[in-house]
């Protein structure tokens, strides 16, 4: 409004003054003034557009979720939402779902029978934001692993409703075991072989470990494909649709501490990158032809 008045009192002043062309003096102001205003409104939107995408960018951060560690998501409260269990071959309706460690191991002459973990976390707390990458960290428990080529896989969702179980080795019904998902009613879909077949029950390899560590040492695999970042995003918005992880080795055997485990900071953790919602930011972009207007009035 105010540059309006501005050019009706130049108007005024120029036609009182007894200039002989006013009118081409004010056109030529006038012309002057728009294309500064258009050039405002340039710049304005390319400052508001590097702002949001400074935004976007430094928004992105992480949280761990950990056994009995607060987050930031867990309402002040120690997050409770990891399940593990690992399955044995040789006991094959065995549950260890309350066992203080997790293992792999590979079946052969020196290792007797296969195991394989299972791991899950819930992640419903994230809603309203988009996860971008994640890393696995598990704690080694002893000093004497052979293990090889530890893979990380995503469990299908025929396999979803594998359930932890609390003993730390015995049979139970309605737990996960080698055998079944949910003993002895849910096999897995790849029969009995800890949900270990891939492409039946699990997928290819996310991210292998080489080697296993020393006694309380981490290992790490990172979780960046897109495929399983979606997945992933998926059980954000349904911890029913959360089929979790399995670990397993090409040769020798490996053992870590699981989330029942008695120092809390040994835990499986799963750390999360996320940014906001994709949408939080379509709608800033949404207010940006608002804010022009306003500021041509």
């Amino acid at each position: 409004m105010v540059g309006k008045s501005w050019k009706v009192d130049c108007w005024k002043q120029w036609s009182a003054s007894g200039t002989t062309k006013p009118k081409e003096n004010f056109d030529v102001w006038n012309n002057s003034y728009t294309r500064s205003r258009k050039m405002k409104n340039v710049l304005l939107a390319l400052v508001m557009v590097a702002l949001l995408v400074g935004a976007q960018t430094a928004v992105a951060d992480t949280v761990s979720f950990q056994q009995g560690v607060v987050n930031d998501f867990s309402g002040g409260s120690a997050y409770t939402g990891t399940e593990d269990n690992y399955t044995y071959s040789p006991t094959a309706s065995q549950n260890h779902g309350g066992n203080q460690t997790i293992c792999v191991r590979i079946a052969d002459a020196a290792q007797g029978g296969m195991r394989t973990t299972l791991l899950r976390f819930d992640l419903t707390s994230l809603a309203g934001k988009t996860i971008t990458s994640a890393k696995l960290k598990l704690r080694a428990y002893t000093t004497t692993h052979t293990a090889t080529d530890i893979s990380l896989h995503a469990i299908v969702a025929a396999n979803k409703d594998w359930v932890e179980g609390t003993t730390a080795s015995g049979t139970q019904a309605g737990s996960s075991c080698w055998s079944h998902a949910q003993y002895s009613t849910s096999a897995w879909a790849g029969g009995s072989n800890g949900c270990g077949v891939v492409g039946t029950d699990c997928g290819t390899a996310i991210d292998t470990v080489p080697t296993a560590p020393a006694s309380g040492a981490v290992d790490e695999w990172d979780i960046t494909d897109a495929t399983t970042i979606a997945l992933m995003n998926t059980w954000i918005t349904s911890h029913d649709d959360n089929a979790g992880f399995v670990l397993k080795c090409a040769t020798g055997w490996a053992a870590y501490r699981s989330s029942e485990y008695g120092t809390v900071s040994a835990r499986p953790e799963l750390e999360i990158t996320y940014t906001p919602e994709p949408a939080t930011m379509t709608l800033l972009l949404l207010g940006l032809p608002l804010a022009l207007r306003r500021r041509r009035k």
